[in-house]
């Protein structure tokens, strides 16, 4: 009886812990689940708000995807992304925040676009939100469709290709 009054907690955390790790969100399996056409790999890196903060807190210069799996425009400007890397033998990472939750609930909308420091986390019908930070500051935004978005354009509206190419450059990843 008293080996059981020992083990039986070590089962529970274990099933605990096992619950939590099962339970993370999974980008591919989201996106796929879709309908996107995704190979699995590293192309995307999920972050969360607090890893965007603290990148910028450190000064540091990166590029970021903002969408949700739940605009179908978005699944297939990630997919066409997805596409363009294979094209181009890219083999490094494009960051992805996950706006679902901020979407569905304006407040947390405008608190995510005050954090991030971008005009709008609402996609609208580019589907996805591409934004740049250099040392930390957002140095193009392509909700704002302005000037400086314009690299990621192609007609009027974000271009996969545009993208891909840019990140590729951004980062100096070569084949």
């Amino acid at each position: 009886m008293k080996l059981i009054k020992r083990i039986l907690p070590v089962f529970v955390v274990l099933g605990f812990l096992f619950i939590l790790t099962s339970c993370g969100y999974n980008f591919y399996n989201d996106y796929k689940g879709k309908g996107a056409e995704l190979e699995n790999g590293d192309s995307f890196k999920v972050l969360v708000v607090e890893d965007v903060n603290k990148m910028k807190e450190e000064s540091k210069d990166f590029f970021l995807i903002i969408g949700t799996s739940s605009n179908e425009t978005c699944v297939t400007a990630i997919s066409k992304i997805q596409s363009e890397f294979t094209t181009i033998c890219y083999t490094g990472v494009a960051y992805y925040l996950d706006a679902t939750e901020a979407i569905k609930y304006q407040s947390k909308g405008a608190e995510l676009t005050s954090s991030l420091g971008v005009k709008s986390i609402n996609p609208g019908s580019d589907g996805i939100i591409v934004v740049e930070y250099n040392k930390g500051k957002v140095v193009c935004d392509s909700s704002k469709n302005d000037e400086q978005s314009k690299k990621f354009r192609q007609n009027g509206s974000l271009s996969a290709r545009a993208i891909a190419d840019y990140i590729a450059e951004f980062y100096k990843v070569e084949a």
